[in-house]
């Protein structure tokens, strides 16, 4: 946590910053005030000096000629990197600045060693200067994030450098100005010197017209504000605690904001190390996948519709997961709709807000190279396995989604989200088609929100 002295001087700059941009202190004013223009932050410091960017293209692994090109990302990524080991990345930063030459003179000349030595000072400097600031607070409270919500047409952001991508869409036949319901989150950060990440994936419900974008979103806003809460944990309970804790400020702020009329589902992780923490309201879900030899896919959360109740042994026909799609609220536990909403108790699963396993939970992801988040817009267009009486056996689609994933062509994080968007996009006019050995898919119009983090 912060110091008070350092958050009041934090807040002091903030003030100064807005002073300034608002010119309500210039020229002689500012002078008599004792004002000064306050320091640039880091990254806009770094993004000004081609030296500067110069080194974090050598940082990141890019190519020295590529420094012109260095965006505020990079920047971020560097400062991950030098946060999690800094002599070691001192040392091999200036090990990738010994092969600079400037162009047109030989290696050994002395315009070449004068530049090298350049360089050798601005890598010390930038050490300083990073050495000399919040690096949590400047660069990853801000950056290496991504959050695509409300969007009324195809979003999609990855970010090469974390290994990230998601995408958001609205479904087939939505009206031009409607937005999507679904809405998707990632964080990267550092905890206790380690990498970590932070991700969810959102489902809007609504009973009736209305804005379904509302509650994917504000969720998004309150889980934002618990960033700093779990950087600062030092155990898995105590992340499950805070993501306990979320739940119940979402569910109520959601309950209240709509009135009891519509909520959103939540699929959330936060893996440390090897460890991934989750929690899990509604019916989307977060998979693992392995993809060294064939691919392998591990269904993590346990829906809490029927796809769960089918999960847990019961015996429902697949005629009621039809009946399921098109009035969801009828059945999904989802924020606001178990503790204060109107249906509380009456028409949905859940007869009490309590978190217990499997909604909430902590398990080893070592074995695993990526994590999906995925709402019911991408898992439901996977066949399921029905027996012939027409009772659905297994909706956890685990061996569908493995041999889907089989025939992509590449298996990076921005390419996976686009052929999972695109699997879905594609099947989703199809009602109900029965496929080889027992297996069908119960396809219907939906929104689309996807995740994919490298881990």
């Amino acid at each position: 946590m912060l110091s008070t002295s350092i958050r009041a001087k934090a807040l002091e700059h903030k003030e100064l910053v807005e002073q300034w941009g608002k010119k309500e202190l210039v020229g002689k004013a500012a002078k008599s005030a004792g004002i000064q223009r306050p320091e640039t932050r880091t990254t806009e410091r770094v993004m000004e000096d081609v030296q500067y960017t110069g080194i974090v293209t050598r940082g990141v692994g890019k190519e020295f000629h590529e420094r012109t090109a260095i965006a505020k990302k990079d920047v971020d990524r560097f400062a991950l990197i030098y946060s999690m080991s800094k002599q070691k990345f001192q040392a091999d930063i200036k090990n990738r600045l010994i092969p600079i030459m400037r162009r047109g003179y030989a290696w050994e000349s002395p315009q070449s060693r004068r530049l090298r030595e350049q360089y050798m000072t601005k890598a010390d400097k930038i050490f300083t200067m990073f050495d000399n600031c919040d690096i949590n607070a400047e660069f990853f409270s801000e950056g290496a994030a991504i959050e695509i919500h409300s969007v009324s047409s195809k979003s999609m952001e990855d970010l090469e450098f974390c290994s990230a991508a998601g995408i958001v869409d609205k479904k087939p036949r939505k009206r031009k100005n409607d937005t999507s319901g679904d809405a998707v989150f990632f964080q990267e950060l550092t905890q206790r010197g380690e990498r970590a990440i932070m991700f969810g994936v959102f489902d809007g419900l609504v009973e009736g017209r209305g804005s379904e974008s509302e509650a994917s979103a504000l969720a998004i806003k309150i889980l934002k504000e618990y960033v700093e809460k779990i950087r600062d944990t030092r155990s898995h309970e105590d992340i499950q605690a805070l993501l306990t804790q979320y739940a119940n400020e979402a569910d109520s702020t959601i309950s209240e904001t709509m009135n009891n009329l519509g909520g959103t589902t939540a699929s959330i992780g936060v893996v440390s190390g090897k460890q991934m923490t989750y929690l899990n309201i509604g019916d989307s879900r977060i998979y693992a996948v392995s993809l060294a030899g064939i691919p392998v896919v591990k269904k993590i959360t346990t829906d809490d519709g029927i796809a769960g109740a089918v999960e847990r042994g019961a015996c429902i026909p697949l005629q009621e997961f039809v009946r399921e799609a098109a009035f969801p609220y009828l059945y999904l536990g989802s924020f606001s709709q178990q503790i204060n909403g109107r249906y509380a108790g009456k028409k949905v699963l859940h007869q009490g807000f309590t978190l217990r396993a499997p909604n909430i939970g902590t398990i080893n992801i070592s074995d695993y190279d990526m994590i999906l988040g995925v709402t019911d817009g991408v898992w439901k267009h996977l066949p399921m396995k029905v027996e012939e009486k027409g009772f659905l056996v297994d909706a956890n689609c685990e061996l569908t989604a493995s041999e889907l994933i089989r025939g992509f062509k590449s298996k990076k994080p921005k390419d996976m989200v686009e052929s999972l968007h695109e699997y879905a996009r594609s099947n989703m006019n199809a009602g109900i088609v029965k496929v080889k050995n027992n297996y069908s898919v119960v396809s219907s119009p939906e929104d689309i929100g996807i995740v994919a983090v490298s881990v």
